[in-house]
């Protein structure tokens, strides 16, 4: 599967993840024709979770699709509803599947019998309101609501898609580690370390430990078996059961670059199920394209990207919020 640049002509593929809203990258269209829009994707293995698909799109293995025959349902109040009825498929052996998910019943307001949308679009709008004060307080507190691109940062963005790329073996760039000692719920005490498992879950945060295993070096990058990537910042702990492993730099990595690599592994989520489990053994002939400069790595090219796309992130979240404040307020005159 190739990734191309997002433009009008391009489609989703959506993965089994709850990173990004599901979207891995975008693509050209193929031999087959996407999914229809205006629809529920909910994934089977890995993230059993509902998202709500605007668009048409394409989407990996284990996969299935939500029709509403209401198109008021189409709504994040359903999708709540929906994920908490997928709470009761835990397990690799206890997954949804569409003809399960026919009989299953989730809950929704109803007024006169009939769904109270008035009530939900109400509520909805009421909690975007809350969440908005609380980004604008946190944006003010961190010092993070200054976004103007540097030089080099603008040039960055608009080199993007000109410079040169070039494909590396992923045991040319890291070394891989697991951890040494099956840690369990019951070592679980908020003490001592993080420990990492696989899934999406809070990252894959399984929790704290002080129980005695070895102990990742931060600024890694951890896998697990359905390929679910995240840089880790701290140091670490990680369980042997759930298959997941680190992965070590052979380079002094800087947290942007760590965030750059992490989403340059999340191709691998296409590749790698229950049935045929993502490791160090699989994936370390496997090629990552990256931006070069003279045939090498070119990671201050890498250091500026991300830098320049953390501040447009912040751009879009600020005029996001005053957009919507503006739009509160201009309602309750």
């Amino acid at each position: 599967m190739t990734f191309v640049p997002r433009s009008e002509n391009t489609f989703e593929f959506i993965g089994r993840t709850q990173v990004n809203y599901g979207v891995q990258g975008y693509i050209n269209k193929i031999d087959t024709e996407p999914n229809e829009a205006n629809c529920i994707s909910i994934s089977q293995i890995g993230a059993s979770q509902a998202q709500i698909r605007k668009h048409k799109w394409y989407s990996s293995s284990n996969i299935f699709i939500l029709t509403p025959k209401i198109k008021e349902l189409l709504n994040q109040f359903t999708i709540t509803s929906i994920n908490h009825t997928l709470t009761k498929y835990k397990g690799y052996t206890n997954f949804p599947t569409l003809d399960k998910f026919k009989n299953e019943t989730i809950l929704l307001p109803r007024k006169k019998g009939v769904i109270d949308f008035e009530f939900i679009e109400g509520f909805i709008t009421e909690l975007e309101s809350l969440n908005r004060a609380k980004i604008q307080t946190y944006l003010q507190t961190r010092g993070l609501d200054n976004y103007q691109l540097s030089e080099k940062e603008s040039k960055a963005l608009e080199e993007f898609n000109n410079i040169e790329w070039k494909e590396f073996k992923i045991n040319e760039l890291f070394t891989s580690q697991s951890g040494d000692f099956d840690i369990q719920k019951k070592h679980i005490n908020e003490l001592g370390d993080y420990v990492i498992t696989a899934g999406l879950n809070n990252n894959g945060i399984f929790g704290k430990t002080d129980v005695k295993a070895k102990i990742i070096p931060g600024n890694t990058i951890t896998i697990d078996m359905f390929g679910h990537s995240f840089y880790r910042q701290f140091q670490y702990k990680m369980v042997r059961h759930a298959r997941v492993f680190a992965l070590i730099p052979k380079f002094n990595m800087s947290q942007n670059q760590g965030l750059f690599f992490s989403n340059s592994f999340r191709f691998l989520t296409s590749l790698f199920s229950y049935n045929n489990m993502c490791s160090w053994d699989r994936i370390q002939n496997l090629n990552i394209l990256l931006p070069t400069k003279n045939s090498q790595v070119d990671f201050e090219f890498i250091e500026t990207y991300i830098l320049a796309l953390e501040k447009l992130v912040i751009k879009d979240l600020v005029q996001f919020t005053n957009n919507k404040t503006t739009s509160s307020q201009n309602l309750s005159f």
